[in-house]
């Protein structure tokens, strides 16, 4: 049985924020930006985060939001110097400290820890490892042949042909809809990915880790509020739904999971964008077909 090595990834692109591309295009002409993620924690309800107390300066919220990254700080020690520690106060469910276990990112599908500032150019996310149980060793874990890494979010396409499936990643990017889903990220996103192929036949499920607050992966849209449904978009003289099958109210009875289906009898390659609205119970789909 293959393993399913699931990383929760935070960064993700910044694009259609506005003012937010002047702030991620300054830290992309930087050398080296290094950003510090500690983390947060919901405790009574509220949303709590961990602090870097030393050798970082935290992001403003519009700033976070700008980078798609909640409660961030820019590391301010030059390359090679000794990463400071994250703080906080959560408790596991038996009143165990949950400890700081230093500072990971993943390189070449490879979990690394470090323990000083990376050197090299570019900007590079260093996320906080949280732990009541210390006793599970830091070390790199690496990928084998049979180690899949999920995404956060991603399209599972089966495709017609063959009966195979296929996992598509879905990134995360700005939209200028207000009313979008937020997933934790401090302003409305949209998930979209390149070209990608369809054929006739091939059956599209959507999988995301946040929605309503989950941490595991879901199809989705998820039932939120008594409401789960899928709706198609139009754009000019584009209307997604002329190319798919399937969407609509999932809440009704023998409706099944969320799922969408090429319904032309041909192969063509789209772009696809996505949101969520209502607590995460509706989502919208817009293909944009290649010409």
């Amino acid at each position: 049985m293959k393993k399913l090595l699931a990383i929760l990834m935070t960064g993700v692109v910044c694009a259609g924020l506005g003012a937010g591309a002047s702030f991620a295009a300054s830290a992309e002409q930087d050398a080296s930006t290094v950003y510090l993620v500690p983390g947060t924690y919901q405790e009574g309800g509220q949303t709590v985060c961990y602090t870097v107390p030393s050798g970082a300066e935290k992001l403003s919220d519009e700033e976070c939001a700008q980078i798609h990254v909640p409660n961030a700080y820019r590391c301010t020690l030059a390359a090679g110097e000794e990463l400071p520690a994250a703080v906080g106060n959560r408790k596991d469910k038996d009143g165990n400290d949950y400890s700081f276990n230093g500072w990971w990112t993943i390189e070449d599908a490879t979990v690394t820890y470090y323990a000083t500032v990376p050197e090299g150019s570019g900007v590079t996310y260093l996320y906080a490892d949280w732990r009541a149980d210390l006793s599970q060793p830091k070390d790199p874990v690496p990928a084998d042949d049979e180690t899949i890494i999920l995404p956060n979010h991603y399209m599972s396409i089966k495709r017609a042909a063959t009966g195979e499936t296929e996992r598509v990643t879905l990134f995360v990017s700005g939209t200028d809809v207000s009313s979008a889903y937020q997933f934790d990220y401090g302003a409305p996103v949209q998930l979209y990915n390149e070209w990608f192929e369809l054929s006739y036949g091939d059956e599209v499920t959507v999988y995301t880790v946040g929605l309503g607050g989950s941490r595991k992966h879901q199809i989705a849209p998820i039932l939120a509020n008594g409401k789960r449904g899928v709706q198609f978009e139009s754009s000019g003289n584009n209307h997604t739904g002329s190319f798919l099958a399937g969407g609509g109210d999932y809440t009704a009875p023998g409706r099944g999971e969320p799922m969408f289906k090429y319904a032309v009898n041909d192969t063509r390659h789209f772009r696809i964008y996505i949101k969520f609205y209502d607590a995460g119970g509706w989502m919208t789909v817009y293909m944009e077909p290649q010409d």
